[in-house]
């Protein structure tokens, strides 16, 4: 039996029995082809399948073929990374990028001093360190601020004020410094900051003169910046004076005598190491919350700015000073330099310190024969740091300040003093900027133990010495301080 497919019976009859010949021969097997196949082979009509319709022709599937890949052509046209103008600017430019705000500790760590003992005093004294801790006659250490005008110029000034309301003695210093100053980069990290301007002060330092005086202040600082945010600082200065006078208060007081004889005060050169930060972030500067925990380190000038002091020691009355310099020189409440390190747990381990040698004289610019001391001071201390936000932390701290000092006098006199007493610190840390913070709050000296020996000294020498031979010495204050830390 012979079978034939319905298409080529269609094909046969379309073409008026041409193909009916090929009945006579059996056809030969033919091997099955896809469903694709037998449609192309059929005779042609005036429709098309369904699936030759879908097919997209080959020149507009040829594009597709050739094309990219889409990673390709996003990496060709892709713009470049570029990094915030901030970033790509040296930290030694950007620390005094116009707008900054500074503020500057220029003495926190007295390397070397000689010449006059402070603004109103006719002594003259060598400095070799930082001899705190002892009643000397000392230049108070002011905070400047200063503003960065323009690209790197800056104007700045430094308050001088330290008064006692407690008695009518005591000290009534006041004054005011202006100074104006370039930064010239001269690194990545390393600037030169040469500054000049004058310093005047007016003082009582008795009831019955006025002083005061005015100085040409010259100096200059190289800095270290490793981010343009603060930096550390060192170089010499040099103080000349301009104009000085002394009068007499009760000049027609027979009660009071003569007018004390006026001496010429003595120039002053320094060399010092401070502390140099900025009170504002720059734009695209990040800063560490709050989540990201404390800081590994902490670097301050502590009571830089002495707001209210309440003191006695050494057996005299207790007093009351306010004001943003202290002169008193006295090792638990002046301002010194100190480093901790913050734990993993937030507990911060740390101490202040200082040690120096002084000499003074008043009959010579550089003292030779005079009296002279030597006096180290230690205060290590425990507390926590405790991040509260952004812009805030709580350190409470708890130590120990130890201070000896041994002095004596070309005749023979000398002494020796030992001190020690119990810290009990509360600061606030403000945070204003990336790794700088601002420090306020109050401070108690408790006094533990203490003894001065030697020879006698009379009372008013401004050295050290209450006519005894031995005594018990004895520090107690309270005050309310502001200073800089680093948050590192």
């Amino acid at each position: 039996m012979l079978f034939v497919s319905q298409p080529t019976l269609a094909a046969d009859e379309a073409s008026g029995g041409a193909g009916a010949s090929q009945l006579d021969e059996p056809p030969e097997p033919e091997p099955e082809a896809p469903p694709t196949s037998d449609v192309s082979s059929s005779s042609p009509s005036s429709e098309e399948p369904e699936s030759a319709k879908s097919v997209p022709p080959p020149s507009e599937a040829r594009p597709a073929e050739v094309s990219p890949p889409p990673n390709v052509a996003q990496s060709r046209t892709a713009p470049p990374v570029v990094r915030p103008p901030t970033e790509a600017v040296a930290p030694s430019r950007v620390f005094a990028r116009s707008g900054a705000w500074l503020a500057s500790v220029d003495d926190a760590l007295p390397l070397f001093g000689l010449g006059a003992a402070s603004s109103l005093s006719a002594w003259s004294t060598l400095r070799i360190g930082d001899p705190g801790g002892m009643n000397h006659l000392v230049p108070p250490r002011p905070v400047a601020i200063d503003a960065a005008i323009g690209d790197r110029l800056t104007a700045g000034f430094s308050p001088v004020l330290e008064q006692t309301v407690s008695s009518d003695g005591g000290i009534h210093i006041g004054g005011l410094a202006v100074r104006a100053g370039y930064v010239f980069s001269l690194g990545e990290r390393v600037f030169l900051w040469p500054r000049a301007g004058l310093s005047y002060v007016e003082g009582v330092p008795d009831e019955r003169t006025f002083e005061h005086r005015l100085d040409l202040v010259v100096d200059g600082r190289v800095g270290w910046t490793p981010r343009g945010t603060w930096a550390l600082t060192v170089g010499p200065s040099l103080l000349l004076p301009l104009a000085v006078g002394k009068r007499n208060l009760n000049m027609g007081s027979a009660a009071w005598g003569p007018q004390p004889p006026h001496v010429d005060p003595f120039p002053r050169i320094g060399l010092s190491a401070g502390l140099t930060v900025r009170l504002d972030d720059e734009p695209t500067s990040p800063r560490a919350s709050a989540s990201e925990g404390p800081p590994r380190f902490l670097l301050g000038i502590e009571r830089a700015v002495p707001l209210l002091r309440v003191w006695s020691g050494d057996g005299a009355d207790a007093r009351i000073d306010v004001g943003t310099t202290d002169s008193t020189n006295r090792f638990p409440v002046m301002p010194r330099a100190a480093f901790d390190v913050v734990t993993q747990n937030k507990v911060t381990i740390g101490a202040a310190a200082s040690a120096g040698y002084v000499r003074t004289s008043s009959y010579s610019f550089f003292p030779s024969n005079a009296p002279d001391a030597f006096v180290m001071g230690a205060a290590p201390r425990l507390g926590g740091f405790f991040r509260q936000s952004e812009h805030l932390a709580f350190w409470p701290r708890v130590g120990l300040t130890c201070v000896y000092a041994s002095a004596s006098r070309p005749d023979g006199i000398s002494s020796k003093t030992f001190h020690l007493g119990a810290d009990l610190d509360a600061f606030v840390v403000a945070i204003v900027a990336r790794d700088v913070g601002i420090t306020v709050g109050p401070s108690l000296a408790l006094p533990l133990a203490g003894s001065r020996r030697g020879s006698p000294l009379p009372a008013e020498s401004p050295y050290i010495g209450t006519g005894l031979v031995t005594a018990d010495y004895s520090f107690l204050a309270f005050s309310i301080s502001a200073g800089l830390v680093l948050l590192l």
